[in-house]
């Protein structure tokens, strides 16, 4: 007999977040560390983690504070 998942969606939604989250953060350190290997920059490497690491302190608050709100604003099993 199959069990329902009361947590499921908002796993879902959560893990989605979180994803897209370091997707971006992703894109963001290579995207930067090409252009500045475009640009003759020395350690291209390392002026894209460090844009990364300056975003992440910039938002890592702000979406742990997004992902704590839709948490316990969300019933599990409801809102679907």
């Amino acid at each position: 007999m199959p069990t329902r998942q009361e947590g499921a969606p908002l796993a879902r939604h959560s893990a989605t977040t979180i994803a897209g989250y370091v997707l971006v953060l992703v894109a963001l350190g290579v995207g930067t560390g090409f252009a500045a290997e475009a640009a003759g920059l020395a350690w291209p490497a390392t002026i894209g983690a460090i844009t990364t690491a300056g975003a992440m302190t910039a938002t890592g608050l702000p979406l742990m504070r997004y992902l704590r709100r839709v948490m316990t604003t969300r019933p599990l099993g409801g809102g679907r």
